[in-house]
């Protein structure tokens, strides 16, 4: 992730303004999906951002667009669990994986899959995230989706770290991000350097 909120912000604003202008109805529920995506996106959850991703889902469940609905709901899983509701994000994470692998919906599954390994670590599960991280991993190199695979074996190095397992971790990550060339002040290979670094915790 870049993070670059502000031109995030300018293009989910002109986004709305287009549906508005247009009526396009299928539209209507991906501009506020983005633009309570974006509202969760940072460190704090405002509960008003968890809300336009709830009420996206409802609209795109009274048109029958179900398309990406396994990223809307790994989405909502991973704010519910920053916001410390992590009962409801067990709910949403295991709908979402469900939704995905019924439809085949590979592309984002490496993602579903760390957010599913942040929760289980949220209740204590380590074992359990560790092996999910390495699923993660392994479908992000079959669907060449690099930047997945970044931050997956991210998440997993810092748990091995914080498992006395500095070399593995690091034996683990370091390929992965060695095969970047740029983008290194993006959040994502920023926070890889970090745990390279022994930085991060």
């Amino acid at each position: 992730m870049s993070r670059r909120y502000d031109e995030c912000a300018r293009y989910s604003a002109m986004l709305v303004e287009h549906v508005r202008e247009q009526g396009i109805v299928i539209w209507s529920p991906t501009a506020r999906f983005y633009r309570g995506a974006l509202a969760c996106a940072g460190d704090d959850v405002p509960e008003e951002g968890i809300d336009e991703i709830e009420r996206s889902i409802e609209e795109f469940r009274a048109i029958n667009h179900w398309v990406r609905m396994s990223w809307v709901l790994a989405v909502l899983a991973d704010a519910l669990a920053r916001s410390g509701r992590v009962e409801g994000a067990v709910v949403k994470i295991e709908q979402a994986l469900e939704w995905g692998r019924a439809r085949g919906e590979r592309w984002c599954l490496p993602e579903v899959l760390r957010i599913q390994a942040s929760i289980q670590l949220m209740k204590g599960r380590l074992a359990d995230a560790e092996a999910t991280l390495v699923e993660a991993i392994a479908v992000a190199g079959d669907i060449g989706g690099l930047s997945w695979r970044l931050r997956a074996a991210t998440d997993l190095a810092r748990l091995l770290r914080s498992r006395s397992r500095e070399e593995e971790a690091r034996e683990l990550l370091r390929p992965i991000y060695s095969r970047f060339t740029e983008g290194f002040a993006t959040r994502d290979l920023a926070a890889a350097a970090e745990v390279l670094a022994g930085k991060a915790g």
